[in-house]
């Protein structure tokens, strides 16, 4: 069965986790998914300071070259830089050709449903891309992010790791997609599949999380092959097509 994988990171770290390094090189992820199965997937640099996203995002264009058969690009930006974000996002997306934008509330320590950030989702959803975002607790909460869904109804967003506020905030946005890795209990995979098996999407968080513990809670999940293929492929090739 084919993998696509919507949550990988890639190229050099900025300090961030103090017992792990998740700085990794193209060639390494590679390995990981032939490991794995993994046919293609979504990579974006790891976590910068600055204005670095910009130099991050070229490398991440030039490993999306080496590996064109294999890796999918998504911009990263840091959404307080204001106009020079959305110039930073439309230069990835026009000219790296990269796919979709990820970002990370608490990283880059922003609310999401603040107005000045409005202008970079207008260009999100002016260039027809995804926007991956990071969410949790705090700046990153669902219910932060299902605003910037309701004020830009034709912008796909994604939300990262799984959980069962994703889910309320699913069931009203139909611009909601999830992402299921470093969920808890496979349930919950099958709670948002029950709402809606076409916005669910695989993801590995790799190199932070192990790829064959997130599959697993795939294989728990899921128990029709049909939805399977769906979750782990299908939904993703679908979303990055558009």
């Amino acid at each position: 069965m084919e993998i696509w994988d919507a949550h990988v990171h890639c190229g050099k770290s900025a300090p961030w986790t103090p017992k792990f390094d998740p700085s990794v090189s193209g060639e390494e992820i590679v390995k990981a998914m032939d490991k794995y199965g993994i046919r293609k997937a979504v990579i974006f640099a790891n976590p910068s300071v600055g204005q670095q996203y910009d130099e991050r995002n070229r490398e991440i264009a030039n490993e999306v070259e080496k590996y064109s058969n294999r890796l999918i690009g998504f911009a990263r930006v840091d959404p307080r830089l204001g106009d020079e974000a959305v110039k930073q996002l439309k230069a990835a997306i026009e000219d790296l050709e990269l796919k979709g934008l990820k970002l990370h509330p608490i990283v880059e320590c922003f609310r999401p449903d603040h107005l000045a950030f409005d202008p970079l989702f207008k260009e999100a959803e002016n260039l027809g891309i995804p926007i991956l975002f990071h969410s949790g607790t705090g700046f990153a909460s669902p219910s932060y992010i299902a605003i910037v869904a309701e004020r830009h109804p034709d912008l796909k967003i994604i939300l990262g790791h799984l959980s069962e506020a994703c889910i309320s905030v699913m069931e009203k946005h139909e611009n909601i997609y999830v992402e299921t890795s470093a969920v808890v209990l496979p349930s919950t995979i099958a709670k948002a599949i029950e709402v809606d098996e076409n916005r669910v999407l695989f993801g590995s968080d790799y190199p932070y999380l192990n790829i064959r513990v997130e599959l697993t809670k795939i294989e728990e999940a899921c128990e029709k092959e049909k939805i399977k293929r769906r979750i782990l492929a299908e939904n993703l090739k679908k979303l990055i097509s558009k």
